[in-house]
């Protein structure tokens, strides 16, 4: 199944999703009062497919500690294919894995309106029951 990872996701009311991101100000120059400061810019950042798959994949959980190599390899695969393309077929095994972990690490509106994106007609069958 092909599915476009630059996708937004959006709230109930159907606006964009954002949140706030760090980062450091390249532009900024060290001054005698401020020889180590590194001054924290935030600005809006949407929240796509791709933040959220790999939010969830790469996050940690409790259940984690137990989890076997082989699976978190597994984990660490899908997300440097998540993260090299921006459309990416996946296959049912892998949407399972990203639904398992969405669900796990995220509030509703985020695993609604992930679910919908991955695997829209499940989604769309489960509303209707």
């Amino acid at each position: 199944m092909n599915i476009d990872m630059t996708r937004v996701l959006r709230s109930l009311d159907g606006e964009e999703l954002e949140q706030l991101e760090q980062y450091d100000n390249k532009k900024f120059i060290s001054t005698e009062e401020t020889p180590d400061e590194k001054p924290q810019h935030v600005r809006k950042k949407k929240i796509t497919l791709r933040s959220v798959c790999l939010g969830s994949l790469m996050g940690t959980l409790e259940t984690d500690r137990t989890m076997k190599g082989e699976e978190k390899l597994k984990q660490f695969a899908l997300a440097m294919k998540i993260q090299g393309l921006d459309s990416i077929d996946l296959i049912a095994e892998e949407v399972t894995l990203l639904k398992k972990r969405i669900g796990q690490m995220c509030r509703p509106l985020v695993v609604g309106r992930a679910f919908e994106l991955l695997d829209p007609v499940k989604v769309d069958d489960e509303l209707s029951d």
